[in-house]
């Protein structure tokens, strides 16, 4: 399992913070951490597909990406190697988003969903960048040279590909995502 984070060097002190949180979960673990971090020379997009091309170099058999400003739960590695350990294609994904430092709705992010989506309880949206999915099903997927939405696009792109067939269900929140700041 191979956690890949995009990350430049004015986020430092967020990338310790999460990588606390990594190194305390992935003790025992077969499970690295990738990080790619630039100076804002590189997209965000350029920068993940680097990100994934260094992930199969080192034979990872599934993926997840966590953005270096966002932090993790308690079980995040454990429910991400069951994922891997089941040989599962993908994990579903429960997070509570922020914007500007203020909680928002929950978001789930699941193979019984087609599209992005929300309503007043729940953000829903297909598998994307932050779900632990099974590197050999991207094949040639890749994320759009773009600086924002390339997360978006890389989503819509695995959808219709159609290749997500089975997931492991996680039913707790393992992701804080954090828009604007905190």
């Amino acid at each position: 399992f191979a956690v890949l984070i995009p990350t430049t060097p004015d986020r430092q002190q967020l990338l310790d913070r999460v990588m606390a949180q990594l190194n305390e979960q992935r003790k025992g673990h077969e499970c690295i951490v990738i990080i790619n971090e630039d100076n804002y020379e590189k997209t965000t997009g350029a920068k993940r597909n680097e990100l994934l091309d260094a992930a199969r170099e080192q034979n990872a058999s599934h993926i997840a990406f966590v953005d270096s400003d966002d932090l993790i739960g308690p079980t995040y590695i454990q429910r991400n190697m069951e994922c891997v350990n089941g040989n599962y294609d993908c994990a579903e994904l429960w997070g509570q988003y922020y914007e500007n430092g203020k909680q928002m709705n929950p978001f789930h992010h699941s193979i019984v969903h087609d599209h992005w989506w929300q309503d007043d309880r729940f953000y829903y949206r297909n598998p994307n960048h932050l779900n632990c999915i099974k590197l050999s099903l991207l094949k040639d997927i890749r994320f759009q040279d773009k600086k924002v939405g390339e997360d978006a696009w890389y989503s819509i792109d695995i959808q219709k590909a159609r290749l997500l067939k089975n997931e492991h269900p996680v039913k707790e929140i393992t992701y804080y995502y954090f828009s604007g700041g905190h």
